[in-house]
């Protein structure tokens, strides 16, 4: 029945451990069981290895820690690091735009002064000084934009700074554009300069010359002036006009220009005394053939000839003293000497009517709180300008009629008004009464 029992109890597996104890607590018993064991019945497993705490593997675990704590460690540096660098990369890339916007800016107003001292070496006066405050103005212009492109570089990344630059300038080309009406962007500079330039400098003529300040003596016209006897205006024949023009100096009328904190004055007797001023004629460079030698001769001459600028010279053909509404008078005597080669109606004998001018005036520059005035001299010859000398250029015309009778009798004449051939000018051409 015990071997029975322990059959049914063999369907169990047994360990050697609970085997083992049996051989001291029931010897009967233990030893029906290895007979069992022996011939199969049960089956005695073997005790399980009770595994020891591993050195090894809590050394792998925590090596693993480590690991995973020193990657962790190596992305924030490596993090760390990639920011630095980004960092370091980012104020590299500012300090270049900062110098490049400083270096472009140099350059600019380099130029700007470059081109003002080549312009001052031909001005004097007025031209001069406005030159001055215009290239004064550009320097303040390029200044401001390049504050506003530091600020923006140091300040706001890359594309928020070009954006709000790009902002920026949009603006003022709007506004200047709206203000001026003019819609070319390559002029907002131009007006931006000639705006600030007007700001920091005022000049006003203290004596000036007016509108209609120029008289004529009567023409005086001589034919063949060296020769006794003449046959009239006809070819090869000499001519001669001349005539003194007188130009009248004048104060300024305008009342005083107060400019910010400071009064700008009026022009006074002394501002006309110190000043001069001379119409007169000038000869022209290229006169038309018809007057070209052999045949023909142009010649214009005045006196005075000219002073030039700076020189005082000028007052000697001045009245020498102030008229009762403070005015003076400069004369000059003008001679034009031509002959034609050839007949014509209507012959035009060129001349430039010019004028020089040294006059008294002043000049207001701003000065931090205001504006400080002191007068110089202005000198003008509009003969230096080529560019007006078609807006100078007038004619005498004098009708220089053919030098034989054939020709003069089948002459016919202008209309004055179409300048076109004048078809009732002598019809009866053979002189029998009969048209």
């Amino acid at each position: 029945s015990s071997g029975s029992g322990m059959a049914d109890a063999g369907a169990k597996n047994m360990t050697e451990s609970e085997l083992a104890a049996l051989e001291e607590t029931n010897p009967e018993e233990f030893k029906n069981l290895s007979n069992l064991a022996k011939e199969g019945l049960i089956i005695i497993d073997p005790d399980p290895i009770e595994s020891e705490p591993s050195m090894s593997s809590d050394l792998d675990v925590d090596l693993i820690e480590v690991v995973d704590d020193e990657a962790a460690l190596d992305g924030v540096v490596d993090a760390s690091a990639a920011a630095e660098v980004g960092s370091s990369t980012s104020a590299w890339a500012t300090a270049g735009s900062v110098i490049l916007q400083v270096l472009i800016t140099a350059i600019l107003i380099g130029v700007v002064w470059m081109n003002y001292a080549s312009q001052a070496k031909s001005l004097q006066g007025i031209q001069k000084d406005i030159a001055l405050s215009q290239a004064i103005a550009s320097t303040i212009i390029l200044g401001i934009l390049l504050i506003i492109g530091v600020v923006l570089a140091i300040f706001a990344t890359t594309v928020v700074g070009a954006v709000i630059e790009v902002a920026i300038l949009v603006i003022l080309y709007l506004l200047v554009a709206i203000i001026t009406g003019d819609w070319n962007p390559l002029k907002t500079y131009s007006y931006l300069t000639d705006w600030l330039s007007e700001w920091l400098l005022k000049v006003e003529l203290l004596a000036e010359v007016g509108a209609d300040s120029v008289a004529s003596s009567p023409m005086q016209l001589t034919m063949d002036p060296d020769s006794t006897r003449t046959n009239g205006p006809m070819p090869g024949n000499l001519f001669q006009i001349s005539l003194t023009l007188s130009t009248t100096l004048s104060m300024n009328p305008d009342l005083p220009k107060v400019h910010g904190w400071t009064n700008a004055r009026a022009g006074n007797a002394n501002d006309v005394k110190a000043s001069w001023g001379y119409a007169r004629w000038e000869q022209i460079s290229d006169p038309p053939s018809y007057l070209h030698p052999p045949g023909g001769y142009y010649d214009v001459t005045r006196d005075p000839l000219s002073f030039g600028k700076g020189s005082d010279a000028g007052l000697a053909n001045c009245d020498s003293s102030l008229s009762d509404d403070n005015t003076k008078s400069c004369y000059s005597d003008n001679r034009m000497t031509f002959k034609s080669a050839k007949a014509g109606r209507n012959t035009g004998i060129p001349y430039l009517a010019s004028m020089e001018t040294y006059l008294k005036y002043e000049k207001c520059w701003w000065d931090y709180i205001g504006y400080s005035c002191s007068t110089d001299m202005n000198y003008t010859d509009s003969t230096d300008d080529s560019s007006t000398q078609a807006e100078t250029l007038a004619y005498f015309y004098i009708d220089i009629i053919p030098d034989n009778l054939d020709t003069l009798f089948t002459w016919n004449v202008h209309n004055p008004i179409s300048n076109t051939n004048y078809a009732d000018f002598n019809v009866d051409q053979d002189n029998d009464d009969l048209s």
